[in-house]
């Protein structure tokens, strides 16, 4: 039978062995193929014992197939004559070595230890692959090999920052060596990063996300720099939230403008829009925003209505009344559920009411009720003392959301004055809010700027821009008595202006970007201040130069069951604007640093 030892197959008999012979020819086999025997003797038609098997036999090897058997020093695949490291009868040449045995690879001098700077890019004394050096003396993807000496074996080593990750021995490589990517650069992971490798130009570069970083990368679904709390980990979104461009939002998705349903009536128009994406949480209420449009179809400010949501509907509508006729009025929505408001959509287009009737109309059924009555086609009516008057236009309906937004020539006028003044407050040129909302039976209470745009000016303490909030109830005294322990958020956000360079966010010192104001013991007005950093401004002087950022008014909080706590729509965002409007001096720049308070104290 033939076969390796352990994994033999059958015995194959040879059958018709004449009683003279001696021998027996197995054929059939494969190259260098091995095979054992056994015999018996057949006498009188009778089988005697096997005898015991045969030492190991094997049949012949071919010199040049490529597979190194038996006595063949090499087998590279060929019998030339050439000296390539492995001659015509499977012998290694002199000087040479040879690895891999289905075909051999001869290289003069490889894997000895003895790097041959003429014909090898290594040789680290082995034929492991993996180590840096091949079992050809070529340096393998990813590695560095040197030798300190003349015929001395070659040390490998990585190489971090060439884009191909080397298993084993580096973490990741994205190809380059800065940190703070996700990837040090020292080749391992830094904390709350995640790397995968896909392969480009035959290198295994790492790809690195960073949760944290605002950045989205990789899988993450959200990254906010844990900003809102709604992403947790950047592998989830806290649901009626959503995120993108590096911030997390609370409240629906921003529904689509608001449409007229035909027709509309004298005074009444009714609206329609699809029901919005919650985000997770169902949409509750919409705050339907609507007014009068002046010429080229802008809205005017206008009036806020408090919408409950139609459940089990892909759409929603409602009607507005108590309209003037023959006027034109656009609208604007935003969805609301527990976790907050979405954006205000953008507008609809222009609906206009129809024309209201007019005398004439009301003296031509008045003639024709009394000659229906008098020739009896209505029954026994008696239809007399009918007077004609003209309908009285309906009164334009006031806004009851003042929200005291400044126009661009208040603001204008504004800035002039404390320009003018330095002696004056710019709280004092800024208008207080009108009167705020009341939803149905419940008081609201309305957190709003005091102005739209504020100017910072300088004072005693520093060049400081002092934004109002104010706390509207719709009664001055129940908002003093009622409105306690309430409480709303602001957020400081870079425009041009960058905090801790030219100005710091201060209010309760902490010198954050966020905080919230309190409104306590009948206070209903209270400052957001934000400071100039004066010796930034003086490294970085411009005569004339801009410099802006926005303050913004968000989850209000607090009150009692029967308070309404909410945010103006139209006034919860103000622009600071950091004016340098110093003359500048012929001296030299160490007259600025030397006197920050006096060089900007009409600054405005």
């Amino acid at each position: 039978r033939k076969g390796e030892s352990g994994s033999e197959g059958a015995w194959t008999a040879i059958a018709g062995v004449a009683s003279d012979d001696s021998s027996a020819t197995f054929t059939g086999l494969g190259t260098y193929e091995r095979v054992v025997c056994r015999a018996r003797v057949y006498a009188d038609g009778k089988p005697s014992d096997y005898s015991p098997e045969s030492a190991e036999m094997r049949s012949s090897t071919v010199c040049g197939d490529g597979a190194r058997q038996g006595a063949e020093q090499c087998d590279d695949g060929n019998t030339g004559a050439g000296e390539d490291g492995c001659d015509a009868t499977c012998n290694v040449h002199t000087g040479w070595s040879c690895v891999g045995l289905t075909p051999d690879t001869c290289n003069d001098g490889c894997m000895n230890g003895e790097l041959n700077v003429d014909k090898e890019q290594c040789d680290d004394g082995n034929a492991a692959a993996g180590d840096g050096c091949s079992a050809a003396c070529e340096v393998e993807t990813g590695w560095n090999c040197t030798s300190n000496c003349t015929n001395c074996a070659s040390a490998c080593e990585t190489v971090c920052g060439d884009g191909h990750r080397t298993p084993g021995t580096e973490a990741c490589d994205d190809g380059n060596r800065d940190g703070g990517d996700g990837c040090a650069a020292d080749c391992t992971l830094e904390a709350a990063s995640a790397c995968a490798e896909t392969t480009v130009d035959g290198r295994d570069l790492s790809s690195c996300q960073v949760c944290g970083d605002g950045v989205l990368n990789g899988t993450e679904v959200c990254d906010d720099k844990g900003a809102s709390g709604a992403c947790a980990g950047c592998a989830s979104i806290t649901a009626g939230w959503s995120c993108g461009g590096g911030a997390c939002v609370a409240g629906p998705e921003t529904p689509d403008r608001p449409t007229k349903v035909s027709p509309t009536t004298s005074s009444t128009i009714q609206w329609t829009w699809p029901t919005p994406d919650g985000n997770g949480i169902t949409v509750s209420y919409y705050e339907l925003m609507y007014g009068k449009t002046a010429a080229g179809g802008a809205r005017a400010a206008g009036n806020v209505t408090v919408v409950a949501a139609q459940s089990g509907t892909g759409s929603q509508t409602y009607t507005i009344s108590n309209l003037s006729s023959s006027t034109g009025y656009a609208a604007v929505l935003r969805a609301c559920h527990s976790a907050g408001c979405s954006a205000w959509s953008t507008a609809s287009l222009e609906a206009t009411t129809a024309e209201a009737p007019t005398s004439a109309v009301l003296e031509g059924i008045s003639q024709q009720i009394q000659e229906a009555a008098s020739n009896g086609t209505i029954g026994n009516v008696s239809v007399g003392g009918v007077t004609v008057e003209e309908v009285p236009q309906e009164a334009v309906v006031a806004s009851n959301t003042d929200d005291g937004t400044l126009t661009q020539e208040e603001v204008d006028a504004i800035a002039a004055s404390v320009s003018a003044d330095s002696d004056a407050s710019v709280s004092d040129a800024i208008s207080v809010s009108g009167a705020s909302l009341v939803s149905g039976s419940k008081l609201q209470g309305v957190f709003s700027m005091r102005s739209a745009a504020v100017h910072a000016r300088a004072n005693a303490s520093g060049l400081v821009a002092r934004v109002g909030v104010v706390l509207n109830g719709s009664d001055a005294a129940a908002a003093l008595e009622t409105f306690t322990a309430s409480a709303v958020q602001w957020r400081i956000a870079n425009v041009s202006a960058q905090n801790g360079v030219d100005y710091v966010a201060s209010y309760d010192g902490n010198g954050t970007e966020t905080g919230s104001l309190e409104m306590a013991g009948g206070v209903y007005l209270a400052w957001i201040d934000v400071a100039l950093n004066v010796p930034a401004w003086h490294q970085r002087p411009v005569h004339g130069e801009t410099r802006s950022l926005t303050v913004t008014l968000y989850s209000p909080s607090g009150g009692d069951s029967f308070l309404d706590l909410v945010v103006s729509p139209t006034n919860h965002t103000t622009t600071v604007f950091i004016v340098d409007d110093r003359v500048p001096s012929s001296s030299s720049s160490s007259s600025h640093s030397s006197s920050s308070s006096s060089s900007h104290s009409s600054s405005s």
